[in-house]
């Protein structure tokens, strides 16, 4: 492959990397993996995001995605922040908020400490619900 392939191909990874890992902590490893192999193919990378982008999430994958994000914060945040993601993160976990509402929260702290990777990511940017999952399409 080309090293603008994959360039390409890590760059794809980078913004869906999270949305990946919500829906199955194996394959988001199995994907990581795949980049240290000598031939990485884009469109078969392509494809096999799209088909993990298929399967539903799985409340455990979440909270563990979203403990993983947190930790982009966890050394930064002030006091309030950290009970405010704990107590978001037990609301989420016994059913008495969103997922949508934590992951606003988390927007906010990446916004406010200006963390890049996250920010251009798709992890904030794509509701799971959204038709673009259901249909395995992947946005550029």
């Amino acid at each position: 492959m080309r090293n603008n392939n994959i360039r390409e191909a890590q760059e794809l990874w980078a913004k869906y990397k999270y949305c990946i890992m919500e829906r199955s902590y194996y394959e988001y490893k199995k994907i990581s993996e795949y980049f240290s192999r000598e031939n990485v193919n884009l469109s078969e990378i392509r494809q096999i995001l799209g088909n993990v982008l298929l399967m539903d999430l799985s409340k455990g994958q979440v909270i563990n995605t979203l403990q993983h994000v947190w930790g982009y914060f966890k050394k930064i945040a002030d006091e309030q922040e950290k009970i405010r993601f704990f107590s978001c993160l037990k609301m989420y976990e016994n059913d008495e908020c969103t997922l949508q509402e934590v992951k606003e929260f988390l927007y906010e702290l990446a916004s406010k400490y200006n963390t890049k990777y996250l920010l251009d990511s798709f992890y904030f940017k794509i509701n799971p619900k959204d038709d673009l999952y259901k249909q395995g399409k992947l946005i550029d």
